[in-house]
């Protein structure tokens, strides 16, 4: 396991929930992959900080712009938890809507469609919305 590689740095770019929740996976991944998820010999302290670490230096910015308290700081679960609170919008159903109508394509249509089906799941109800509506 010596070549696992770690998670990329968090981009704050484009829709940062999304951004967060595809990060958060990989961190896991990694963290399952690499056996520091169950080690017992590894701190939540160290887990922590391979997470502050590998999530990049702007999201570290936003941990002490935020003042996240100490203890959160050095446990990994309540770390991820506490991010995972900030990165969460609030919920706007009228832009999310108006989001998924204005998307355009950019790219070829592969991408295309994995960008929408992202966006069809955020919690804009579009699948509950009928026709003529």
């Amino acid at each position: 396991m010596e070549n696992l590689r770690p998670p990329r740095e968090m981009s704050l770019e484009g829709v940062v929930v999304c951004n967060f929740r595809r990060w958060k996976q990989q961190f896991t991944i990694f963290m399952e992959a690499s056996g520091a998820a169950d080690s017992t010999e590894m701190s939540n302290k160290k887990k922590a900080a391979i997470l502050l670490h590998t999530i990049g230096p702007e999201v570290q910015g936003i941990c002490n712009t935020l003042e996240v308290p100490e203890t959160t700081k050095k446990d990994c679960k309540n770390l991820l938890d506490y991010l995972e609170h900030h990165f969460k919008p609030k919920e706007n159903e009228t832009i999310n809507r108006h989001q998924f109508h204005t998307r355009k394509q950019k790219e070829r249509y592969n991408g295309f469609a994995i960008d929408v089906v992202g966006v069809t799941t955020l919690p804009c109800q579009i699948r509950d919305v009928k026709k003529g509506k």
